[in-house]
């Protein structure tokens, strides 16, 4: 294939040609590596489900994803398993302690659905992987396997194919039917982008501290003014407004200080309650290694029949 010529002028109608026959030819290749993704999908979950024969290509892989299966049916295990046990003790504790065992199991279940969840999906990867291998290793597969990797195949050459056409159809362009300007003009207003909404989202979702610090400056604001006269007829109940009088300098280190002090508590207090957190619940080192994610947690319902990943 000779190297694209140097862009050229062209009639607008052939450049809007070629933008939406390498549009659907983007498309295609698209939809073709979807299919291939499936097919892998489709063909590693076989032989996910195939016995070894003696010494196994796919020996590292099948692990894997055994692995991850074992910790997908623990999972769904001990989602069944916290209704049961919120049953018994729903029966067994007082009428006011009743909603608190609804709350534990909801907030329990809402965690193992979630470890469930991306169990899954990292089964779902695994099996993608041990498909790729076998096709990268060109193993011998039955009849029934090797109809699910042509699948694959076929698709990761229609996906080759498309993506082909797409990039001849843009040769004459430069590789893309934009001029080069445009395309530099869009890298800057990306990057100009996320810089602002950085700071749009600060100025519009302040954090807790800055909230404390503007509710203090609220509540100073209504509660003091350095004004006797208007402070007398607040409070004499003409009106409404602050009701106690200071002087200038202090109403004004008030509004200063007391939002600042109250911002700084704020932090403090959100940075002390996180370390508490991370050292109540985060996972300790044990001497056979760090704790499996998936695994169950130190005081968790062990399913009967499962062992942790």
């Amino acid at each position: 294939m000779t190297a694209p010529e140097p862009e050229r002028p062209c009639r607008p109608n052939r450049r809007l040609r070629a933008a939406f026959a390498a549009l659907g030819a983007r498309l295609e290749a698209r939809r073709a590596r979807r299919d291939e993704q499936s097919g892998l999908l489709l063909l590693g979950e076989a032989l996910a489900g195939t016995p070894s024969r003696g010494a196994d290509a796919l020996c590292a892989e099948r692990g894997e994803v055994a692995e991850l299966e074992a910790a997908v049916r623990l999972a769904k295990a001990a989602v069944a398993g916290s209704l049961e046990d919120d049953r018994a003790d729903y029966a067994l504790v007082s009428p006011r302690m009743r909603v608190f065992v609804i709350v534990r199991g909801v907030a329990a279940r809402l965690v193992w659905r979630d470890r469930l969840k991306r169990a899954q999906g990292e089964r779902a990867a695994a099996c993608r992987r041990l498909g790729a291998a076998a096709l990268a290793r060109g193993l011998e597969l039955p009849a029934d396997l090797d109809a699910r990797a042509a699948l694959a195949r076929d698709a990761r050459v229609r996906a080759a194919t498309a993506h082909g056409q797409a990039e001849v159809l843009l040769a004459p362009f430069g590789g893309s039917v934009l001029p080069r300007p445009v395309h530099h003009l869009g890298r800057e207003v990306t990057a100009f982008a996320r810089p602002l909404a950085r700071e749009v989202r600060g100025q519009l979702l302040p954090r807790v501290p800055a909230l404390a610090g503007l509710v203090v400056g609220w509540w100073v604001a209504r509660t003091f003014t350095d004004s006797h006269f208007w402070a007398t007829l607040h409070s004499l109940g003409i009106g409404s407004g602050p009701r106690r009088a200071v002087s200038g300098g202090t109403l004004r280190a008030l509004g200063f200080w007391l939002p600042v002090l109250a911002a700084a508590l704020c932090s403090y207090l959100g940075n002390r309650l996180g370390t508490l957190v991370r050292a109540r619940y985060a996972p300790k080192a044990s001497e056979d290694g760090p704790d499996r994610r998936t695994g169950p947690a130190s005081g968790e319902r062990e399913v009967p029949g499962e062992t942790a990943p």
